[in-house]
């Protein structure tokens, strides 16, 4: 045995981080005597190049150290035991008073570093190789031995720190987050299995600590904590098949009641990470006799839903030592009744369901935002979809941080069936959804004033791109994601004013409008497509019932709304007529028009989103006002009138967007749709009253076929008494008696309201 060197076990000492207990194991690198006589090699005045110890293989080195120092050694272990690359030049003159101080750190509580030599079984030592050479041959020294035990006349005193790694789970750049379990299947050699899928994803924020920063740390390997009772068959990372071992939990060693899980040579950094994360998914084997599916790592939640799994433990370490960031999985709670988990994926455009990102509502008085999310399911039976099926419930994928603070809530009567919340680093809210077809409005409400971006978890779909939500929409047997941000928002509510809004006000010196030259004479509402609520209002002008009836010439006809609707449709314009339509802080939207004749009649229109009661779309609490009414004012320089209107049910009612107000289409700023002709009344004398209807049915058909001949001559936003040019009734082969009946039939191009 020609070799200066020997090692000495010193002590060892124990540490914990992260919940995790870490040995450190001391040892010297001494000179002894070196045996000449055998010395065939020169091996006496050898330098050191490699130190080898046999540590136990079923432990895992996590830190070493020589001489206080990691900085000038490489370390590595692997099936031929533990192995310390060192500066040869570092080793020269070691002696017995200047000895080099060796630290190995292993994770969790034990007693022995290495199994029982082979040259000397006695508890407590390691076979070891201090590998060397010599200026003829650098090779030359590879000399077997066993350490010995401790032999100093003082104890030994381990340095403080001795170890030391930053274990906190917030500063490191990984996250991980049980995603799903799968239902039993048997593989090909007939055995029965189940699929556990935790997701290692990029954590959003890093929090940097102390001098060793982890926030970049290369991920060298990661450990599970499972059950002992668990047989895992296999485990693959994003569908590749890759190695593993299991080892005893030796921090919980008195009960055996977990092993560990280890994933090596990941090397990863977090720049290594694909969008949407690392899917590692567990194979783990269900005996035949089993009724449920085993649990992986620990029991759920008390109170939990049956088909529950409790969270996992895991531990994440850096390749070199000096980070072990540590925490625990979110658990995987079954999902409510009414919700449920479809294979397969689809558009949501092949689906009857819609999905749409509704309304975001700040208050300043409550300091909080609620943000509205509208789902209809139109499985009717006249759906022609290429998948009707009955929604079953819908999930949003939301931020770690935030999803502890938020409350939840659906329109009163829906039966949506209840709301379930997984926390982790994969936080999803699941709503559930009663089967027919209908459209409820879900709110998710948070404290603070805040945008979609707080609400939503980014890089939560591998498709989700740069999209800060994503929602999932079931159905029994497909789902569909839905990707979207603040440019998606429906209704658009703009920002809390800086001075208070004027409180909503009717005219001053206001009449009943039964007293008026115009007046509603009939309002309308309906919800054509179960996505929104179309209204429309009647109004009618010099009505002769009203007697010594004398018009402003100037009349602007006001409706009093809501304030979510008025922002909604002061940024979606959706009203007909819409160029003489106006907005104003009375929360009112007001059309303006110059009575073209007596007896004459328009249609006031507009779209909101969304199913809603009249009471949702009109302001209510008015002095006098009837509930469920809408309140109406007509107003010229020299009068003001005030009605309530009780609109009701039309369900042949639909919007047609006014086209002819679109930028581009020339039109003039004052609208003139939904203007219907004047009729005459013909004497009631009965014999001439046959005569002038045949005589009407044969001049009507002339003009009307004249009148398709024209390319422009079904332009409703022109009156019939005021068409010229390109747009005028052919007349040329017949007169028209002012005791005619003209009838304006509505184009394809038309704007307004059908009924």
């Amino acid at each position: 045995y020609a070799s200066p060197y020997q090692i000495m076990m010193l002590n060892s000492s124990q540490a914990v981080y992260g919940d995790r207990t870490y040995t450190t194991f001391f040892m010297y690198l001494m000179n002894r005597a070196c045996d000449a006589n055998v010395d065939f090699a020169g091996c006496c005045k050898a330098n050191v190049n490699t130190i080898w110890i046999d540590v136990d293989p079923t432990l895992k080195v996590n830190f070493a150290t020589l001489n206080g120092t990691s900085a000038v050694v490489h370390v590595q272990q692997d099936s031929y035991g533990f192995r310390i690359d060192v500066n040869s030049t570092q080793f020269q003159s070691v002696s017995v008073v200047n000895p080099s101080l060796i630290s190995v750190t292993v994770e969790g509580a034990v007693s022995q570093l290495c199994p029982l030599p082979s040259l000397a079984p006695i508890s407590g030592l390691c076979d070891v190789i201090v590998e060397g050479g010599t200026s003829a041959n650098a090779n030359a020294c590879c000399p077997k031995g066993v350490s010995t035990p401790f032999g100093l006349s003082s104890p030994f005193i381990p340095p403080v720190p001795f170890f030391q790694c930053i274990a906190e789970e917030a500063t490191s750049p990984f996250a991980m987050s049980q995603a799903q379990v799968s239902g039993v299947y048997t593989t090909a050699n007939g055995g029965q299995v189940v699929d556990y899928h935790i997701s290692l994803l990029q954590r959003p924020g890093c929090t940097e600590s102390g001098a060793n920063s982890c926030c970049g740390m290369q991920l060298q390997y990661l450990q599970l904590k499972v059950l002992s009772s668990v047989v895992v068959t296999a485990v693959s990372i994003n569908g590749l098949p890759t190695v593993f071992s299991l080892a005893p939990w030796n921090q919980d060693s008195s009960t055996n009641t977990f092993q560990g899980l280890l994933l090596e040579g990941l090397n990863w950094g977090v720049e290594d990470v694909p969008t949407g994360g690392f899917n590692i998914s567990i194979s783990v084997q269900v005996p035949n006799t089993a009724v449920v599916i085993p649990q992986l790592c620990s029991t759920p939640p008390a109170g939990s839903p049956q088909g529950s799994y409790g969270a996992c433990s895991f531990f994440l370490h850096s390749e070199d030592g000096h980070c072990c960031p540590s925490g625990e999985t979110n658990a995987v709670i079954a999902v409510p009744a009414g919700t449920c988990n479809p294979p397969h994926m689809v558009a949501i455009a092949d689906t009857s369901m819609t999905f749409a990102y509704y309304e975001n509502v700040q208050s300043v008085a409550t300091n909080a935002t609620d943000f509205s999310f509208l789902l209809t399911n139109s499985n009717g039976a006249g759906c022609s979809k290429a998948y009707c099926n009955d929604t079953c419930g819908w999930s949003l994928a939301v931020n770690e941080a935030a999803v502890s603070t938020l409350g939840f809530a659906a329109d009163a009567g829906s039966s949506n069936g209840g709301v379930q919340v997984e926390l982790g680093a994969r936080a999803v809210v699941t709503f559930a959804y009663t089967a027919g077809s209908q459209s409820i409005t879900y709110t998710i409400s948070s404290p603070g004033l805040l945008p979609l971006e707080s609400l939503c978890r980014a890089n939560a779909h591998p498709d989700q791109g740069s999209f800060p939500c994503a929602a999932t929409v079931k159905s029994a047997s497909v789902y569909a994601m839905v990707f979207f941000s603040q440019d998606s928002l429906v209704l658009i509510n703009y920002p809390p004013p800086s001075v208070p809004v004027p409180a909503p006000t009717v005219c001053a010196s206001s009449q009943p409008m039964a007293d008026s030259c115009v007046r509603v004479d009939s309002s309308t509402f309906n919800y054509p497509d179960q996505t929104s609520t179309v209204f429309d209002f009647f109004v009618k002008n010099n009505d002769p019932a009203v007697a010594n009836c004398t018009a402003d010439a100037i009349v602007s006809f006001e409706v009093l709304l809501t304030v979510p609707v008025f922002t909604q449709l002061a940024a979606s314009q959706s009203l007909v007529p819409l160029a003489s339509a106006s907005f104003d802080q009375n929360q009112g939207i007001y059309w303006s028009s110059t009575p073209p004749s007596v007896n004459s009649a328009t249609h006031y229109t507009f779209s909101a989103v969304g199913v809603k009661t009249v009471a949702e779309i009109c302001l209510q609490g008015m002095p006098n006002q009837p509930a469920d009414t809408c309140l109406v004012q007509f107003q010229g320089p020299d009068s003001c009138y005030v009605g309530y209107i009780t609109p009701t049910r039309d369900l042949s009612l639909i919007f047609t967007p006014d086209l002819s107000s679109a930028p581009g289409s020339g039109s003039s700023s004052s609208s003139k749709a939904g203007v219907i002709a004047p009729a005459v009344i013909v004497p009631i004398v009965v014999l001439a009253l046959i005569a002038l209807v045949l005589l009407a049915i044969r001049r009507r058909r002339q003009a009307f076929s004249a009148q398709a001949s024209s390319p422009s001559s079904n332009d409703l936003n022109e009156p019939l008494a005021a068409a010229d040019g390109d747009d005028a009734v052919d007349a040329s082969g017949a007169s028209v008696a002012a005791s005619d009946v003209q009838i304006r039939l509505p184009s394809r191009s038309a704007g307004g309201a059908r009924q």
